[in-house]
């Protein structure tokens, strides 16, 4: 069937956070800024969680052998990675899982290294515990991101680095990395037994003709030495679940990150609704998802469009994965600072402003543009006029 992706609900109406800006504070925004579609859910979701919010009883649940033969299914049918029930353990959102981990698996001032520019969350779960970040700058060549590997190995060997945070697909640049580049970095990981965590919550994303490619996959080597942290909550507009999957072919990561559960009190029951809905979209919602992605691309070729005829002092930077438009502002010739004041305040326009996102990102912005077409043009003709003047 043929879903409507031009439609959009009232977030007012469930208080959603990506809106707060508008709806609380009575403001004429338009919010581009927060990592939430704009979409409706499936409905196929929608049908399930209603009819089982029918049943008037919502005491513990627990997963059921069916809940990860959907998750073992969706990996091969979409990834060729083979994953067995007994890796996958739970989590309750990507960051708490990877917070867990980070106290697990590392000791006090430690180096955890990452890529940047990337979400700011990144520096705060590893500044919050007590370690210590360790930048690894993405190198933009040709107009396409790299990894800098001498850059990072030598930086895993100054920095007392025993964990490496991988950002994949990856947020903001919306790279779909490679097997020969995730190879390149797990090479160096092994080599210094370095322990890596990959954020794949954007990994349902990829862009027709690309496969996404989990680190894990790679050989069972690196699957031994690697713990993935998934959820298709962005995917298919299920953030506000809650809900995660935590993943690991090592036994003992799994022994230690069920006992850092029970440490914390985590590991008692399931989420009721999370249950359902991460088993609905991973079985009955990929032609939903193949029609959101090809209206999130419509979307940017629509916004290459716009800005060659009207803003051609932005660059609209190539995409492999994820709904984002990464966008070069550095035409402009304006402050960071400035540009995010004068969207803010007098275009009324809300993005994530790159150069909070670490080296790399100053001089660009990052705009969800998973949201009706009529909204993302719309944020377009107030950034025109402001620039205009």
């Amino acid at each position: 069937m043929a879903y409507n992706f031009d439609d959009s609900v009232d977030q007012n109406l469930f208080n959603g956070m990506k809106w707060e800006p508008r709806y609380r504070h009575g403001k004429d925004f338009l919010c581009f800024s927060l990592a939430d579609s704009d979409f409706m859910a499936p409905p196929q979701l929608t049908k399930r969680l209603t009819d089982r919010a029918k049943i008037p009883h919502y005491g513990y649940a627990y997963r059921p052998d069916s809940f990860f033969d959907s998750i073992v299914n969706w990996y091969e049918r979409h990834t060729d990675w083979k994953v067995k029930p007994e890796w996958i353990s739970k989590g309750y959102g990507i960051y708490p899982s990877v917070c867990l981990i980070i106290q697990e698996f590392t000791k006090h001032n430690e180096g955890v290294i990452f890529q940047t520019p990337v979400h700011e969350v990144f520096w705060t779960v590893i500044e919050a515990n007590g370690r210590v970040p360790v930048e690894n700058p993405l190198k933009l060549e040709d107009g396409r991101y790299t990894f800098d590997l001498e850059d990072f190995e030598r930086k895993i060997v100054n920095n007392n680095v025993t964990m490496f945070l991988l950002c994949s697909p990856h947020n903001p640049v919306c790279r779909l990395w490679s097997e020969t580049e995730l190879s390149a970095l797990a090479e160096i990981c092994l080599r210094h037994n370095v322990l890596i965590v990959s954020d794949e919550v954007y990994a349902p994303l990829a862009h027709p003709g690309r496969q996404f490619r989990p680190i894990a996959a790679l050989s069972q080597e690196v699957s031994m030495s690697t713990i993935t942290c998934f959820s298709p909550s962005k995917a298919f507009s299920l953030t506000g679940i809650k809900d995660s999957l935590t993943i690991t072919e090592n036994p003992e990561y799994m022994r230690r990150y069920e006992q850092a559960l029970i440490r914390m009190n985590m590991n008692f029951g399931a989420n009721l609704f999370g249950n359902i809905a991460i088993q609905c979209v991973l079985d009955e919602c990929d032609d939903w998802l193949a029609q959101q992605i090809d209206y999130v691309i419509e979307n940017r070729e629509v916004m290459a469009r716009y800005f060659r005829d009207f803003l051609p002092m932005l660059e609209l930077m190539p995409s492999d994965s994820t709904c984002f438009a990464w966008i070069n502002c550095k035409g402009l010739n304006l402050d960071d600072r400035e540009f995010e004041r004068l969207l803010s305040e007098e275009a009324g326009v809300l993005l994530r402003h790159g150069y909070h996102m670490g080296p790399g990102g100053s001089g660009f912005v990052r705009m969800m543009i998973s949201c009706p077409r009529a909204t993302m043009l719309e944020g377009l003709e107030r950034m025109r006029k402001v620039f205009a003047k």
